[in-house]
Parts: C-alpha cells; structure tokens; sequence
C-alpha cells in the first residue's frame, strides 16, 4: 500500500543535509551503522516529508540500521518498482526481524531479498556476512503482505473492527489470550488474559453505541468484551458446553451473538442483556462446524454448518425456523462466510473436501464450486475489491486463494504461511481492502487485496522441503529437493536456479533423497510415504529409463536415504517407518540386507567406511544410534542417547571416520567410529537442532547445523568451534554442503542455495 505525500517546503534541503552528516564507508555509501540515533530514529520522516522515501528505501544499509518502526510506517509510501520490492522485501519477515539486532536482520533481509529474486538488493545486505544467497524458488513471499503480527501461539480466530477510526484485528490464540492490533501499524493496543483455555472464535460487533469482542474458548465460556477499554462486559453466558464458532446479527433491532457448538446445537444470544433469547436451534449432528449472518429478503438469517455429512442450514433469525437445507458435499463443512452478488445474498462454504462452494440463500441452488486448494478449507471470509464481491479462503495447505464471486475465477494466491490457515477475515485500511489470516505458525498476516503485482517469478514446492541432495550432471553441479507436495521431486541447476527437471511417480510425498553413480550415470534415490524407493537417471529424468527401479518392501514410509559401495557395488540404505533398514543393489534393485534392531521409525541414515569396511550409520525415534556393517548386516555397536535423533552426517577428521547426529536436546555430538567414542559435543544452539551436513572445504572437514530457532550453525570439525552463525527467516528442515562451500537448504517450502566462500576466505 502507498501514500503519496505532499512534500513540505524546504524538507528536501534538510533532507540533504541530514544525509550529508552521515559518515562514509569506505565504499562511500552512508554508514549508517556508527549514524547518530536521530537519524537513525527519523531519517524515514523526514525523507516521507521531502517526497524522497522511494530513495531512502532502496539504501540496504538504512534498512538494515533503522529504527523499525519509523521504516514500517516509511514503507507505505513506496511508489517507484524498485522501492516497492524493497518494501516487499523488508515486509516478508518483518514480524521476526523487527526485534532483533542489525547483524541478524542484515541476514534475514539477504535471504529475503533472494526470495524475491532481488539479487543486487541480496548483495548488498549481504555484504559483510559470512555468507551470501545465490539464488531462492520464493514460493512463500508475497508482495501483498502488508503487516505481519506474531502470537506466542498458534491462532484460531480473527475478526476485524474500528476503533476510535482506526481498523484493528482481534485475534485469539490457543495461548488463552485475546489480542488487539493496530492494522495500520502491526502493534498490539491491548492483551486480554481472562480465557483459561484455547480461544478458538471471535466475533465483533456495536451494541449500544460502544464496539465489543465476543470471544469463545476452550473453556467452555463466552464473553464480551468492550474493545476501547478491554474490559469484560458480559462474562461467561454459556458454560458447560464446548463452543466452537461465533458471529453476529441485528434481531428485532438488537444485538446478537449466534454460537455453534460441538453438538451442533445453534444458541442466539443477546448482547445487550447477556441472556440466551427464545431460539436454541437443534437440527445439527456432530460438531465442529462453522456459522455466518445475512439478510435475505428483509429478514435476518443465520448460516449454520457441522459434522453431519457436509450438511448447511439456512435459519430465520425472527422466527427460529430453518428456511433451507444445503446438502451436497461430500465432507464436513468447516467455514461459511457471506456476500452479495449482483444483488442477490450468497454463501460461501468450506470443507474437508478441499472445495470452495458458492450457494444463492434465497433458493439454496448452488452457483459455484471453486477448486484449486490441494487440503481441507478451513476459513473463508468475504471483500470488495475494485467494486467486485470476492471470497478469501484459507487452508490447510497453507495457502490464502481470492476468488471472483462473480465469474468463479481464481485471481490470486498468496504465499507465504508456513503452517495451516485457520481463520481468515477482511478490513479497509487507509481506504484499500485487507485480508487478515491466522495461522498455525504463529502468525497473523495482513494482506492487500488489491495488489496485482507479480514483482517475482514463483516455482517450485507448494509444501515443506524434507529432503535435499546434490551431484553432477553433465558437469553441472544441481540440487535435488523432495516434500511432500503430490509426491514431486525437483531437479535444479545449482549455478543458475533453474529448474532442470520435475521427477513424478511417488504416489504420496517424498521424505529423503540421495545420490549416486550407476554404471557410469548419475542417479538419485528418493523414499516416500508411499513406502517405495525409486532409483532416477538424472541426465534425463525419466523414470521409465532402464536404470530406474522401484523398490518396494517398506510397511510405512520410508524417511532416510544413504549410499554406498559395497564390493564394488552401489548400494543404497533406507530407513523407514517400519524400524527397519534396508540394503537395495542399485544396478539390479534387489534388497541385499534388512537390518532391524531398532524399536521405533529410522528418520536418519549416513554411510562412512571404518577400518576399510563400509558402514551404515542409522538414527531413530528409539533414541540410539546404530552403526552397521554392510556387508556382513550385523550391528557392530549400539550408542543410547537422551532423545530422538533428527540427523545423522559423516566425515572424516584427523583421518578418523566420524558420525554427526543432531536431537532433541539441543546438542550436536561428534562420535569416533572407530571407537565409537564422543570426540566433541557442540553446544550453542538455544533448541532442538534438525539437519545436519558435511563437506571436506579448502581441506577443511566442516559441519552444518540447523537449530529450531532458524540460526545455522557452522563448525569446524578439527577443533569443534563455530565458524559463523547465519539467521534465516525460519528454520531449515534440511540441508547438503558440498566440497566449494555451497549449501542448498529446505526453509519451509522453499529451496535456497548459499555460498559460505566469504567465511573460509578470511580464515
């Protein structure tokens, strides 16, 4: 969203002259890291003054320096391309940098500018790092995002309203607490801690000239609140009842709150008194549905949903009758919004089907069904856009869709959500129609509707990385990534980022992968939860090649892949859901070994060779660690740990084999394989640690750890210390180094190549 300001008299000379006090780096761009704190503080009023913010935002050093708050409210008067990328850019994670440290926000911002495929904008905040992006697929940015709003929680409820003019969100999240928000500028104006449980629905409404909240939670009460002061109006007027959803509605000229609950039993209560009135409407069975108000013909109605076979009543709120029956999906509805459309009052449903239904209320008939959503459709809220009347839904494949309620047509898809979307609603700010999301993340996104840009090119997976690997093609180094969008498996050049193929035959989504050479040829090795292995020739991609197998066998999914050679032969090592590992010939796909002795799901596998005999080195949810002899299939020892291990990797230090694993306890442990004993325990990361990778680099044997908070970790593995940390936007589910120093990772959906030549040239 911008703003354009009317630039004030001589604003641009005092502009000036503020800049021309600024010390110069040696590359004489500003040096805004030793500014004095009022430029830092007001650099960005003063340039919006001036009419020159377009300017000030594309300084990565300003950006990375300044004060956020004043380059949050700086962002909104963007208006040339370049200026609006970076807006785009300093937005997408603004709700995780906004309260950190430069050098922290200086690495998100990198990462961030690669997803948008800024690359000279990457450069530049990048410098000075250890590191530096080369390239990202940015399927989970968006240059609608306006305002991110970040819960200690995961969010099941928003709703919006306006409070002494100013639009604001209300939220509830499964913490108890209800959350006011300041949609112009992303900051809380009040925390509301009275709920004992989850809160899982909002509604907002005016009941006697003073706007009010009514809040529903998970233990079992509904309550009113006056949203100006945050106090309790009405408390508690329903207990004993698990409630799920809520909306609002004028009935005879009064205030009204409707709830559905569990039981499908539908209440009308009055907000002015607090009292259920005469209608408690009990035609549902089952729960966990959802409710929306209109008026159709003059008459005030309530939309109801529940568990009962997908069925939608239509109730007369004057009368408490049911006026229609909606049936025909086929799955439970969970989310029901309302709209008019050339005149005529329409609902708009959405189900576990994954379907998006237009429905007329006057007659019932169904006018459209909106496809598109690859999961169950949780939340579904109504706008105006351009004069046109469009549905936003949001589910759990973590995308937030708007649809044309007019023609049916899909006209945007907004990324950028990295859990399930649970409750979507909608707001003008500064005069342009908003979005709001909640998301299991936690996070609140708010989203302008009427932004059509495409200010980036998006391919790549539509759900989280789990796997990467990498090899040479042609004497092209590429990137090969699985997750578990439709069982696809993504082939990129390395250097370039281009896609170079999109490998399709796993019926369910693909959780590990792995390289090796056949016969000459470069293949990789995918394992799915479909339970197969397949073998693919990389040079081509097919899979009906005469190298390709399918390997089956595995009674669950299989989660860990490796490679070997074993008597001259390429093998490859699977671990999978059954606790089993297995052993596959590469050449002839016949199954050598199955090696068991695990109790739980094998999640990790790694390879080395140890006194001249190739190993397996295999990790589980039993909480050990089991090294393998692969050609015989004996367990040689067995190493307990405190948790469940995330991650094995493999090197060799002091030429000694090594085993990496990475668990729950947030420590990374380095094991002699010869021994079997802990040479280094590597501490540092603040919480589970995931991933882990290893790479021989200017002959140095070094490791890449991945912690939950989004830091990566790197260590030098002769002397066990960290080399550099580097701040992602989000954490990274997996990971591979290879031998130049480029690491290609999963960050949610996304695949990011990274070079770590800025660090290993200074030491």
């Amino acid at each position: 969203m911008s703003t354009a300001i009317r630039p004030e008299p001589f604003a641009d000379a005092i502009f000036r002259q503020l800049l021309a006090s600024l010390p110069r780096a040696d590359n004489e761009r500003p040096a805004w890291h030793v500014a004095e704190p009022y430029l830092v503080r007001h650099a960005a009023q003063h340039a919006a003054s001036a009419g020159l913010a377009d300017e000030l935002l594309q300084d990565a050093g300003f950006l990375v320096h300044a004060d956020t708050e004043t380059v949050t409210a700086a962002l909104r008067q963007a208006t040339t391309p370049d200026a609006r990328l970076a807006a785009a850019v300093y937005r997408a994670s603004l709700g995780i940098h906004r309260d950190l440290g430069a050098d922290q926000r200086r690495q998100i911002l990198a990462v961030d500018a690669a997803r948008f495929q800024a690359e000279d904008l990457s450069y530049d905040f990048a410098r000075g790092a250890g590191w530096r992006p080369l390239w990202a697929t940015g399927t989970q940015v968006s240059d609608a995002l306006t305002v991110t709003l970040t819960h200690p929680s995961s969010v099941r409820a928003v709703a919006t309203a306006v409070v002494d003019g100013r639009p604001v969100a209300v939220t509830g999240g499964f913490d108890g607490t209800v959350r006011v928000w300041d949609l112009a500028t992303g900051r809380t104006t009040h925390t509301i801690t009275s709920h004992t449980g989850e809160v899982h629905a909002v509604a907002a409404e005016v009941v006697d000239g003073r706007l009010v909240a009514v809040t529903v939670s998970g233990d079992s009460t509904v309550r009113v609140w006056d949203l100006t002061t945050g106090r309790i109006t009405h408390y508690d007027l329903i207990g004993e009842v698990r409630l799920v959803v809520v909306a609002m509605a004028v009935v005879d000229g009064r205030p009204v709150a409707i709830t559905n609950d569990y039981y499908g039993v539908v209440r009308v209560l009055d907000l002015t008194t607090g009292r259920t009135t005469r209608h408690t409407l009990t035609a549902h069975f089952g729960g966990g549905g959802a409710v929306a108000t209109a008026v159709v013909d003059g008459r005030p109605v309530a939309i109801t949903s529940s568990g009962d076979h997908g069925t939608v009543r239509v109730w007369d709120l004057t009368t408490g009758r049911a006026s229609h029956t909606i049936t025909g999906r086929s799955g439970a509805v969970r989310a029901v919004a309302t709209a008019v459309v050339d005149g005529r009052p329409v609902a708009v449903t959405g189900g576990f089907d994954g379907t998006v239904r237009v429905w007329d209320l006057a007659t019932g008939d169904a006018i459209y069904t909106l496809t598109g959503h690859s999961g169950s459709v949780f939340a579904v809220a109504t706008a105006v856009v351009d004069g046109r009347p469009v549905a936003v839904t949001g589910g759990f494949d973590g995308t937030v869709r708007v649809w044309d309620l007019a023609t049916g047509d899909a006209t945007r898809t907004l990324t950028g959500h990295s859990g399930s979307v649970g409750a979507v609603a909608t707001a003008v700010v500064d005069g342009r129609p908003v979005a709001i999301t909640a998301s299991g993340d936690p996070t609140v996104r708010v989203w302008d509707l009427t932004t059509g840009r495409a200010i980036h090119t998006i391919i790549g997976h539509s759900t989280r990385v789990g796997a990467v690997a990498t090899a040479v093609v042609d004497g092209r180094p590429v990137a090969i990534t699985a997750s578990g969008d439709h069982g696809t498996v993504w082939v990129w050049d390395l250097t370039t980022g281009d896609a170079a193929h999109t490998l399709t035959g796993h019926s369910g989504g693909v959780g590990a992968v792995a390289t090796a050479v056949v016969d000459g040829r470069p293949v990789a090795i995918t394992g799915g939860f479909d339970g197969t292995v397949r073998v693919w020739d990389l040079a081509t991609g097919d899979a009906t090649h005469t190298l390709t197998h399918t390997l089956t066998g595995y009674d669950g999914g299989v989660g860990a892949v490796a490679t070997a050679v074993v008597d001259g032969r390429p093998v490859a090592i699977t671990g999978g859901g059954d606790s089993t590992v297995r052993v596959w010939d590469l050449a002839t796909g016949d199954a050598t070994h199955t090696l068991t002795g695990h109790s739980g799901g094998v999640g990790a596998v790694a390879t080395a060779v140890v006194d001249g005999r190739p190993v397996a080195i295999t990790g589980g949810g039993d909480s050990t660690v089991r090294v393998w002899d692969l050609t015989t299939g004996r367990t040689t020892y067995t190493h307990t740990l405190t948790s469940s291990v995330f991650a094995v990797a493999t090197a060799v230090v002091d030429g000694r084999p090594v085993a990496i694993t990475n668990g729950y306890d947030a420590t990374v442990r380095v094991w002699d394989l010869t021994t079997g004993r802990t040479t280094h325990t590597l501490t540092g990361h603040s919480g589970g640690v995931g991933a882990v990778a290893t790479a021989v680099v200017d002959g140095r044997p070094v490791a890449i750890t991945s912690g939950s908070n989004g830091e990566e970790q790197v260590w030098d593995l002769n002397s066990g210390s960290c080399l550099t940390v580097l701040t992602l936007p989000h954490p990274a589910g997996c990971k591979t180094i290879t031998a130049d120093g480029t690491v290609v990772l999963g960050m949610g959906h996304e695949v990011i190549a990274l070079t770590l030549e800025p660090v290993f040239r200074r030491l």
